[in-house]
């Protein structure tokens, strides 16, 4: 009787084990497939060349930040980041030094951002910085000044090349009310006007506008 009872007891604890075997393979499968799923999703919204989160994540970003606005939060100051001469960078160095000045510009808006701050590529050399609680018109000026004294002030490395560099910045704020898809195409425009001149920044909020550091 004795032995029919370990018998059984044996069979039960190598059952059990193997099905606690069994459980901890499929958590551990579940887990690697979710963080292979999450990889999946950051790489869908990242810039491969860059680094930076892309447009697609500029979208999300955006609705988001309407929606913070909306709820009472200070305006969001969107700022649009447009390479001057960067052509003439590719004609002359080759495409490769180009990449890598792209990815060395990114880099140091990157570092010199807030850490509520993101930068997004829009693509080929532009880029847009979203930065929450900016607030106003004065504020919006004095900080798309700084975004482009970032590289008018110190050249930027690109591979073996060291390469005096500037940018043309447009600047707007996402306001209760506004769009912020409308904001980002102002920022856009207002970038776009800035770069007839290069090395210039124009930030405008409302119906106020300023013009700031106009090296060119």
């Amino acid at each position: 009787m004795l032995p029919l009872l370990l018998a059984t007891v044996l069979i039960a604890v190598v059952g059990l084990a193997v099905a606690l075997a069994v459980t901890v393979r499929a958590i551990r499968a579940r887990g690697r497939a979710l963080a292979e799923l999450e990889r999946e999703r950051a790489r869908a919204r990242t810039d491969a060349l860059t680094d930076t989160l892309n447009r697609h994540a500029l979208e999300e970003a955006l609705v988001s930040e309407q929606a913070r606005v909306g709820r009472g939060a200070r305006p969001t100051a969107v700022f649009f980041v447009d390479v001057d001469l960067f052509r003439e960078v590719n004609n002359r160095y080759g495409y490769a030094t180009g990449d890598a000045l792209l990815v060395a510009l990114s880099d140091r808006l990157r570092s010199r951002l807030r850490g509520s701050d993101s930068i997004y590529r829009w693509g080929g050399d532009e880029f847009a910085v979203i930065a929450p609680e900016v607030g106003d018109a004065a504020s919006l000026a004095g900080a798309a000044e700084r975004l482009r004294g970032l590289f008018a002030d110190e050249p930027v490395a690109a591979g073996p090349h060291l390469l005096p560099v500037t940018v043309s910045v447009g600047a707007a704020l996402i306001e209760n009310g506004g769009d912020a898809f409308a904001t980002l195409e102002h920022a856009g425009r207002l970038a776009k006007t800035a770069k007839r001149r290069r090395n210039a920044a124009l930030a405008q909020s409302g119906r106020s506008a300023h013009e700031a550091g106009v090296l060119g």
